[in-house]
């Protein structure tokens, strides 16, 4: 077989490979041209002269591969010369120099349909329509006949779902940009531990509501993490209202190349006016992890532009600004913040109501497990826990983080500076924010010592709490016999609720020295300027989104997946 020729049929299996060709050959050299395929196992066909150079370039290749960038090389065959910024020479003793060009062919995103019924076959037609390869896999073999699915790279047929995934993958079928589609005649859940055993991305499986739950509560006793779970799109597809196997197939197929393309799904008509997106109770949904007061401004800036936003806090949150944080609603049913309310919410019927009243859904979901039930256009991770509690890439669209914890580009798509100063604020596309200092904002000259810690662990019992004018060594609050004393005179503008259990160290409150109890109740212009910086990494991640119509609201499923059958 020509070198051409299996360069063809390896792009015809959807397979990767780099090809490696002599670009330029100068002096005494072993070949002055030639080209050779390269596998990521090392595998290897034709030759581009042998020797040290081609054990080099091959070396590079393979690192080529791993990253899926293609690149140029230079060599000087002479071991006694010095290495260059444009060559690199090589213990060899030709005396002249060699160039190469190693170009990375990548697979094309691929799908394994696992179950070879109706929907699948109607799937299968619709991707190689798209140029989208797939193999599919069934306990029958009947099913997964070369009549039936004569497009397939590869039809497997096993005596079970772990049998079926086994051979996929050592034939290399399953890798991490691989699209997993479950839908089969009666084993979708033994399918889908498998599924979830793979580093898969997208892994969908078609099902009602109540299947979706009973086999998630299933894959969660089997052991399977929150995280892992998040990859589970099921009720499979975008709801377009699809009843008929083929369109399921378009809604399936649209949804992951909305996963893989990292964008929204929403529709691309303008309103009738052509600017804005009307009330915010109908515009794109924004899920914000944390309601603290910097959130809680995260939260107002969003909502006041046109966003619905829906927030995920502890079950019991530690907040010590408690009259300018959505998160204390938890504790006391009520919360509002410049005329902006919120309830606290546990069920979709809930999160419906309250966005229909233009409210503020607070959810208990420390894990974030909600995000994938909602499927909104951003996630913003905003419990400023100085490190990364779980937020990551690809669970939206635009994944947007508040300070340090985050990589700008690597586990998020944006980070928005927090430290005080000339920079607060800033969007981030690429690295972290500033690092950690320890050392709060200075207010009227008061940095430190205007935080109090606990003293001790305990209950805490208040006695000057928020809004309170106090004076130095006043006595604020108590935890067992230890009494804690106002460092500062001025207004108390942060305190832990009274009769929480706190640890050794937690920060409890802050007393503001400019003396002004209306701060109390005004979102503060940290987080203001936060908020912004949020609101501008939403709009560059995602250009156009307040031009067109409202946001996804959390799929119902399509009607005809009640389950597969053949």
């Amino acid at each position: 077989m020509s070198l051409f020729a299996r360069a063809a049929d390896l792009e015809k299996q959807n397979r990767p490979f780099a090809l490696i060709t002599i670009t330029a050959s100068n002096g005494s050299a072993p070949r002055n041209a030639g080209r050779m395929i390269l596998l990521p196992d090392g595998t290897s066909f034709g030759t581009v002269g042998g020797g040290p150079a081609e054990k080099l370039v091959c070396e590079e290749g393979l690192r080529c591969l791993e990253s899926g960038q293609s690149k140029s090389l230079s060599y000087t065959l002479n071991r006694d010369a010095s290495s260059t910024e444009s060559a690199e020479a090589i213990d060899m003793v030709c005396g002249g120099s060699m160039e190469f060009f190693i170009e990375v062919f990548i697979p094309r995103p691929s799908l394994f349909l696992a179950g070879g019924g109706h929907v699948n076959l109607a799937l299968a037609n619709l991707a190689e329509s798209l140029g989208y390869p797939y193999v599919v896999a069934d306990s029958r073999p009947d099913i997964v006949s070369e009549d039936r699915y004569p497009g397939a790279l590869d039809r497997i047929q096993g005596e079970n779902s772990e049998d079926l995934f086994n051979k996929a993958i050592e034939r290399g079928w399953i890798r991490k940009e691989t699209a997993l589609v479950i839908a089969t005649h009666n084993h979708d859940d033994t399918a889908l531990d498998a599924a979830l055993k793979t580093e898969c991305e997208y892994i969908g499986m078609l099902g009602s509501k109540r299947k979706v739950r009973l086999f998630m509560n299933k894959m969660t006793e089997q052991g399977h993490s929150p995280e892992s779970l998040s990859r589970v799109h099921s009720p499979i597809g975008l709801d377009l209202g699809a009843e008929t196997p083929e369109e399921i197939a378009v809604s399936v197929l649209a949804e992951i190349m909305m996963v893989r393309n990292r964008v929204s799904g929403r529709s691309l008509t303008l309103g009738a006016s052509g600017t804005g997106v009307g009330t915010s109770a109908g515009g794109p949904l924004v899920v914000v992890r944390g309601a603290g007061d910097i959130a809680t401004g995260v939260i107002c800036r969003l909502h006041n532009s046109g966003f619905r936003v829906a927030a995920l806090e502890i079950e019991k949150p530690t907040v010590i600004r408690r009259t300018i944080a959505f998160a204390d609603v938890l504790r006391t049913g009520r919360a509002s913040v410049e005329g902006l309310e919120a309830v606290r919410v546990t069920d979709e019927e809930g999160l419906e109501a309250a966005f229909a009243e233009g409210k503020i859904p607070v959810i208990p979901d420390p894990e974030g497990l909600w995000i994938e039930k909602l499927k909104p256009v951003c996630a913003v991770d905003a419990i400023l826990a100085k490190k990364n509690l779980g937020t990551r890439r690809g669970m939206a669209p635009a994944v947007i983080a508040l300070g340090p914890g985050f990589s700008a580009g690597d586990d998020v798509d944006a980070v928005i500076e927090t430290n005080r100063g000339h920079s607060l604020g800033q969007v981030i596309l690429k690295g972290p924010a500033m690092k950690n200092t320890g050392i709060p904002g200075t207010i009227a000259g008061y940095a430190a010592e205007r935080v109090i810690h606990a003293p001790a662990a305990g209950t805490i019992e208040v006695f000057k709490d928020i809004e309170s004018i106090v004076k130095k060594g006043e006595v604020l609050a108590r935890i067992g016999e230890t009494d804690i004393l106002s460092p500062l005179d001025g207004v108390v503008r942060g305190m832990i609720a009274p009769g929480t259990p706190v640890t050794r160290g937690l920060k409890i409150g802050d007393v503001d020295p400019r003396g002004d109890a209306s701060y109390c109740h005004i979102v503060s212009d940290k987080a203001r300027a936060v908020g912004g910086g949020v609101l501008e990494a939403l709009l560059r991640l995602t250009p156009g989104i307040l031009a067109g119509k409202a946001g996804q609201a959390e799929p119902t499923g399509q009607s005809g997946q009640s389950g597969e059958k053949s």
